[in-house]
């Protein structure tokens, strides 16, 4: 019996193998689609469910499916298939959708979505958020600072006149140490605003 993690595994390897461009788990208006790829001058949604998925969420899950992809498929098991193919011919559905299913190690289509009109509507398609690596070189003018005040509060002319460097860039200087968890703000009463060390590390680049 597969399981959906081991279908979307085995379809990640297939897609790879097949120079298929893709993105997985893409964000859609409702919800998300497990797969969206470009095939044949299309861009498509596919919907992987196992032999365990719930059957009308499934049925929920592709036709939201269709408000954003006019070609939506369902990849599924053969059982899974068989079961589900039923509902669809109940509902009149059955030539709204694509069909694959994985049989014998390999991944057949059974029949493509008989669509009047192509359509990828990208205003319900949301972009996955890129993740930007951010890095706080630790030159030995920051590590020698924070060693010297590890054990007692210091300001941010302490920072300006250590660095040698403006009373503005000392305080993007402490946002940045705060933002990377090196430092924090004292609670206090007042200005200036006092500061301490939380930890010094040996690392060249700390990555957030």
């Amino acid at each position: 019996m597969l399981l959906e993690n081991i279908l979307h595994e085995k379809y990640i390897k297939y897609l790879k193998l097949k120079n298929i461009p893709f993105e997985h788990e893409s964000r859609i208006l409702n919800g998300v689609i497990d797969f969206k790829i470009n095939l044949e001058e299309k861009i498509i949604g596919i919907e992987v469910k196992a032999d365990r998925s719930n059957l009308f969420s499934a049925l929920g899950q592709l036709i939201n499916a269709k408000r954003t992809f006019s070609d939506v498929y369902l990849l599924s098991t053969e059982e899974f298939y068989n079961t589900i193919y039923d509902i669809f011919l109940e509902l009149g559905l059955q030539d709204q959708f694509g069909f694959i299913i994985v049989k014998d190690g390999d991944f057949v289509t059974l029949s493509k979505p008989k669509t009047k009109q192509y359509y990828f509507n990208e205003r319900f398609y949301k972009p996955p958020k890129t993740k930007k690596t951010k890095a706080l070189v630790l030159d030995k003018e920051i590590t020698d600072f924070l060693e010297k005040y590890k054990d007692k509060p210091f300001f941010c002319s302490d920072v300006a006149k250590e660095m040698n460097i403006s009373m503005t860039n000392a305080q993007a200087r402490i946002a940045r140490l705060r933002r990377f968890g090196l430092v924090e703000e004292v609670k206090h009463i007042g200005i200036p605003k006092p500061f301490k060390v939380l930890k010094i590390p040996k690392e060249e680049y700390i990555y957030i």
